[in-house]
């Protein structure tokens, strides 16, 4: 039987976007350093460093981003299906049919019979 800790998987999606967050900043960091930079020696070099580490953080975005995704559709596919499950299913809203001490004679359960193991 798998298990899905729900909360955990939100906490992760939630770390996720955070980390998202932050390379995005890094990413805009490193685009504002690009263009700062000043006319000297080894400009090209130090240009195409940034751009690479850009590059680098731009992927990481991308994978944290196909994490996040993929986290969130089974957070979506579980908590859906338990909602499902909890309406079809929820015996709190369930009125139970009386019945009389001696022999049982219970009565109304006609549209439950899918419920019954028997």
């Amino acid at each position: 039987m798998t298990r899905i800790h729900i909360r955990q998987i939100r906490e992760t999606i939630e770390n996720l976007k955070e980390q998202i967050n932050g390379l995005r900043r890094i990413e805009e960091r490193l685009a504002e350093l690009e263009k700062q930079i000043s006319p000297a020696q080894n400009k090209e070099a130090v240009q195409q460093t940034l751009a690479l580490g850009r590059t680098s953080v731009e992927e990481n975005i991308r994978i944290l981003f196909s994490m996040a995704s993929a986290l969130e559709e089974v957070y979506s596919a579980y908590t859906d299906t338990e909602k499902r499950i909890t309406d079809r299913y929820n015996l709190d809203t369930i009125v139970y049919p009386a019945t009389e001490f001696g022999i049982s004679k219970i009565t109304g359960l006609d549209e439950y019979d899918d419920l019954m193991p028997f």
